[in-house]
């Protein structure tokens, strides 16, 4: 499992640069015999991922203590087993709809299918739900989807919109059907100890937030102590530098007020939107504190950060425009939507030279080769060259 993490450089532990990196975990990951996962994360320190740590940060579990700090939002739970094989089956077939802003022939996606019928079979169960996603959206008028952990952020490349905006039940269902993070939620339990009896998948339909990147935030929690506070966005944003501040005193005040003493977890992420005119804090989500949650913090220093230290001193960390010139402005989730190999050249500006450099290479080869035939057969226009392309899938996990 890849995780994206950052190195910096600090002095009195306020952090002045980060340098973006990617680092593999899962030489580290053990499985004990209670099937816990842990990470060893320095030479020192061990994180250990529990059943227990997962289910408390499910949407479900945390959403009535928090609901007048966090957006609207409706759960529909347990979900019916055919729908959550749906989920689970490769390809994408939709059901039909009258009115839907792809229409009722999915007969475009097909090709992704390796069993059509049993695919076909479960969307045909369930008439039943449609309704109530349906009726959610009507409450609403759009809908961002998410099932108990992610949202599926990495899919939409696929939506009209470019976001998780839905206005209908097969926006939801192509969206969900189209993300790694939703399949990684179908079986993350499986590495835990499997499923316990009293569980169920939900499908959480939270009310449409056109939401400024800039403005959400990501909070570390370690030992009931607020840590570390970092940017979200993997971009420069000029004017988040004159309301550093404002914001750090803000989410301060409503960890303290609302969040320090009643999550069940001592050690937990949590994530904030401060949306204009900057005077209310929104929760947004709960993540584990445990190196498959992204952070632009390196997890050797989390992990080593005490907030109980007289020299401690918390800061918000924001990408700086060094940063930002050094290795390309980025969008979360990137590596989901082009080949891994342009997103790691992105990262390295020699990479990306030398990627380029055998583009044009192969480019010049191709075209040797198509003189050649030309020269030989006596065609000189070029258009008998059929032009062929070819694509490159990657894949990630995101809790």
């Amino acid at each position: 499992m890849v995780a994206r993490s950052a190195c910096m450089m600090k002095d009195n532990l306020r952090y002045r640069s980060v340098e973006i990196v990617y680092t593999i975990y899962i030489s580290n990951m053990i499985i004990n015999d209670k099937k816990d996962q842990e990470t060893k994360v320095d030479d020192t320190t061990t994180l250990t991922l529990t059943r227990e740590h997962l289910l408390n940060c499910q949407f479900s579990a945390w959403y009535k203590l928090y609901k007048s700090i966090t957006p609207k939002t409706r759960i529909i739970k347990p979900l019916p087993e055919d729908f959550v094989n749906y989920l689970s089956e490769d390809g994408v077939i939709l059901p039909d709809e009258e009115k839907t802003s792809y229409g009722s022939d999915s007969g475009v996606f097909e090709e992704y299918s390796d069993d059509e019928d049993e695919l076909d079979s479960y969307v045909s169960k369930l008439d039943d739900f449609h309704p109530k996603v349906q009726a959610v959206i009507d409450e609403f008028g759009a809908v961002a989807p998410k099932l108990n952990w992610s949202s599926p952020q990495d899919a939409i490349w696929i939506s009209p919109s470019n976001s998780t905006r839905c206005v209908t039940v097969n926006d939801v269902y192509l969206l969900l059907k189209s993300s790694d993070y939703i399949a990684h939620d179908l079986t993350m339990l499986d590495k835990l100890g499997g499923i316990p009896k009293d569980f169920s998948f939900e499908l959480v339909l939270r009310k449409w937030i056109n939401i400024n990147p800039a403005l959400e935030f990501r909070c570390f929690v370690k030992d009931r102590e607020l840590i570390a506070v970092t940017q979200r966005d993997q971009n420069y944003y000029e004017f988040l530098i004159k309301l550093k501040e404002r914001f750090l005193g803000e989410i301060e005040l409503f960890f303290y007020e609302h969040i320090k003493d009643t999550f069940p977890d001592s050690s937990f992420v949590f994530d904030v939107y401060i949306p204009e005119p900057y005077d209310k804090v929104w929760l947004m989500d709960f993540n584990v504190f445990y190196p498959t949650t992204d952070s632009l913090i390196e997890w050797s220093t989390l992990v080593n950060l005490d907030a109980t230290s007289p020299s401690f001193d918390l800061d918000l960390l924001l990408i700086d425009k060094e940063l930002r010139n050094a290795s390309f402005a980025c969008q979360r989730h990137s590596q989901n939507k082009v080949p891994m190999d342009i997103v790691n050249a992105s990262m390295d500006t020699e990479a990306m030279v030398e990627m380029l450099r055998s583009q044009q290479r192969e480019m010049d080869r191709l075209d040797g080769d198509q003189g050649g035939e030309a020269s030989a057969t006596g065609d000189t226009t070029g258009d008998s060259v059929a032009n062929e392309t070819t694509t490159a899938n990657t894949t990630s996990q995101d809790s």
